[in-house]
């Protein structure tokens, strides 16, 4: 069907950058759908060029394009398809069209986020002092 681009709309030619700006104008680029019915497939492609597992703006903006397209009409499955090899593909994300405080937009389920070392990829804390005594 064609890419929807994510986060910031590429600009290319129509403005010089800005002094210290990214060499690029968006963060990723949203490849998909693959079908013209749920659920939906697609790709989250970083600007390195590795395929990203999960994007909470991406998959509002996909949304959002599905929707303007007339593919989505209520809830469905989003599945995101990466690169990841300690992972498994796809990842599935259920959304919903809703309206809170008269403003149209979607409910993502996203999961419970997971905090800490093991997830962060520090393994060994140096130790400090907060108050100047051990």
């Amino acid at each position: 069907m064609g890419g929807i681009g994510h986060r910031r709309a590429m600009r290319v030619g129509l403005d010089p950058a800005a002094p210290g700006a990214k060499a690029h104008r968006c963060d990723g680029l949203l490849v998909g759908p693959f079908q013209c019915e749920p659920p939906f497939d697609l790709l989250i492609v970083n600007t390195d060029g590795s395929l990203a597992e999960r994007s909470g703006n991406g998959l509002t903006i996909f949304a959002q394009a599905l929707t303007d397209q007339a593919l989505m009409t209520g809830a469905c499955e989003l599945r995101v398809h990466h690169d990841k090899s300690d992972a498994l593909s796809p990842v599935s994300t259920q959304v919903e069209p809703a309206v809170r405080e008269q403003v149209a937009g979607f409910w993502l389920e996203l999961g419970l986020p997971t905090f800490g070392p093991r997830w962060s990829g520090p393994r060994r804390l140096p130790k400090c002092s907060w108050t100047k005594r051990n």
